[in-house]
């Protein structure tokens, strides 16, 4: 989608500065899922206050380090010559595309398939087969998310409305 543009162009010039680089920023990003805001409130114990998790996007675990280091020296002028470089796969893309966001705050729009795709697989099986119970896991946390968030009535039944159009009829 073209609200994505912009973190495209950014997973490109990402490759460009080279597989070290990248490194430092996967791990920067990896790092931010350890601490919460109580971190930083002061005179608050460790096991004062029972936070419950929430869940999230992770990084994939599964970096294809070798096909980054290809793609840096291939030196990718767009985004779609970068998807092209042998190796480069799902794992290694939605890295790229979560570390534009997070670090560099560009956005990606969360209704564009491609990137959905990477979160819960394509019917097509590209990037991968849909993994139906990840699909099902992330709908249900939204709808706790909606039901539980401190918004009015009709803002939360639009709300649920909007999600009940992507979901499956069987989860709402």
């Amino acid at each position: 989608s073209r609200l994505s543009e912009k973190a495209r162009k950014v997973s490109v010039d990402i490759v460009k500065d080279g597989p070290v680089k990248v490194k430092k920023l996967y791990l920067e990003v990896q790092s931010l899922k350890e601490d919460t805001l109580l971190k930083w409130i002061p005179g608050l114990k460790k096991n004062s206050v029972n936070v419950r998790e929430l869940k999230y996007l992770e990084m994939p675990r599964n970096i294809n380090w070798n096909a980054l280091r290809e793609a840096y020296e291939i030196s990718p002028s767009n985004y779609e010559e970068l998807i092209l470089v042998k190796g480069l796969g799902p794992s290694t893309v939605r890295a790229l595309a979560l570390i534009s966001e997070l670090i560099y705050g560009t956005p990606i729009d969360w209704a564009d398939p491609v990137k959905y795709s990477f979160a819960v697989g394509g019917k097509d099986g590209v990037p991968f087969p849909v993994k139906r119970d990840v699909m099902d896991e992330a709908t249900k946390m939204l709808m706790e998310a909606i039901e539980s968030a401190r918004i009015g009535e009709r803002d939360k039944l639009k709300a649920l409305r909007r999600l009940r159009s992507f979901a499956p009829p069987t989860l709402i």
